[in-house]
């Protein structure tokens, strides 16, 4: 991986962590953050990951990374900002906007097609998540990110208007 996107996902995860921080409010024992990985796209051959924390009762703030390294389409990271309709903190449905970077790479069978090609993209998503456990540590969500690319891009290229991601995570809250 790059040391530009290593940083800047490390760079993202500390100032999500002080926003949880900064906008606290008086809370009970409820989780606040959580870590997650998708299992199933990781024996697949795609390493994805979040990081969330709660901003206030009703908004939390987000980051994603999705890495394939086996049979490589497309690399993207994204910031998420998500409004909590139902219920307060990271349980229940999410949804907000995105704002991140993707690189997509060469299609099989096209070698007209440049090697890869990067954009900034924005995008929306629809998440809903299910704390479980004795203190509800046990986080497994379901979900929907859909992007757009913010450059022009040439003919030849691999990225497309228009792409996505779906979300299946587990992992812990805390």
């Amino acid at each position: 991986m790059k040391p530009k996107t290593m940083l800047f996902i490390t760079m993202s995860i500390i100032c999500l962590s002080s926003l949880s921080c900064l906008f606290a409010e008086n809370r009970t024992a409820e989780p606040t953050m959580e870590l997650a990985i998708n299992p199933l796209f990781l024996a697949a051959g795609t390493f994805n990951t979040e990081f969330e924390t709660v901003v206030n009762s009703r908004w939390s703030a987000g980051a994603n990374l999705w890495y394939e390294f086996d049979n490589v389409e497309a690399r993207f990271a994204y910031l998420k900002l998500l409004y909590h309709p139902l219920h307060p903190g990271l349980e229940g449905l999410g949804l907000g906007p995105t704002a991140g970077v993707i690189t997509r790479y060469r299609e099989e069978g096209k070698p007209e097609q440049q090697s890869s090609d990067t954009a900034p993209t924005l995008g929306a998503i629809v998440q809903y998540n299910w704390l479980l456990g004795k203190r509800d540590n046990w986080l497994l969500g379901l979900g929907f990110n859909l992007h757009a690319t913010l450059k022009d891009y040439a003919d030849n290229s691999p990225l497309r208007r228009f792409d996505g991601d779906l979300r299946l995570m587990c992992g812990y809250a805390w």
